[in-house]
């Protein structure tokens, strides 16, 4: 079965943001530059700690010029098979408060399998399958539909291809709820 998936980050950005002050502090920010077209993305000429290439093809390549505007963008082609294809970004990231990840995502395809979360342990580090407990939250793009993880994986929104999307969640882990611009975010919750 053939399964590849072509997608575009622009910019990828973590912060945290203090409940009391509300002022947020960048954990991690990459926009990948001006690295030429093609150049293969690693940890030396990015800001991230994780890239792995499987041993079933796909690249993590930067697309120079971005689909978003000036600048690269990291092209994920993935993997003909079920071998990983993947990059992350490992940190002291104090989750107690609100957290925010915001990307600009465009997909080439609809076929795989696209993940992105936010927690700790082996599965944001290794090349296995993630532990749904790791994460604060999991999400994924598969067949063209946004789902989250909860006991299973729940339908959200429909992603198109050729389409530019600018994506945040916020999320909260522990402490009391927070609004968040009309929405609240509670204890141990995500809003996408």
């Amino acid at each position: 079965m053939k399964t590849k998936l072509i997608a575009c980050i622009a910019t990828l950005a973590i912060a945290s943001v203090s409940q009391a002050e509300l002022a947020a502090s960048v954990i991690f920010s990459e926009d990948f530059g001006s690295l030429a077209n093609g150049t293969g993305i690693t940890t030396s000429n990015t800001g991230l700690t994780y890239v792995r290439i499987g041993t079933q093809g796909g690249s993590i390549n930067a697309q120079n010029p971005s689909s978003f505007g000036s600048g690269a963008s990291l092209s994920l082609v993935g993997p003909t098979g079920g071998s990983l294809n993947g990059f992350g970004v490992e940190s002291g990231l104090d989750i107690g408060g609100l957290t925010v990840m915001e990307f600009d995502l465009r997909l080439g395809n609809t076929n795989g399998t696209f993940a992105f979360g936010l927690g700790s342990g082996n599965s944001f580090t290794g090349n296995s399958t993630f532990a749904t407990a790791q994460g604060l939250y999991w999400f994924q793009i598969t067949g063209g539909e946004l789902q989250r993880r909860t006991s299973s994986w729940i339908a959200v929104d429909t992603i198109a291809t050729a389409t530019n999307y600018s994506i945040a969640i916020y999320s909260k882990h522990k402490r009391s709820r927070l609004s968040i611009s009309e929405a609240l975010v509670e204890q141990s919750t995500m809003e996408l």
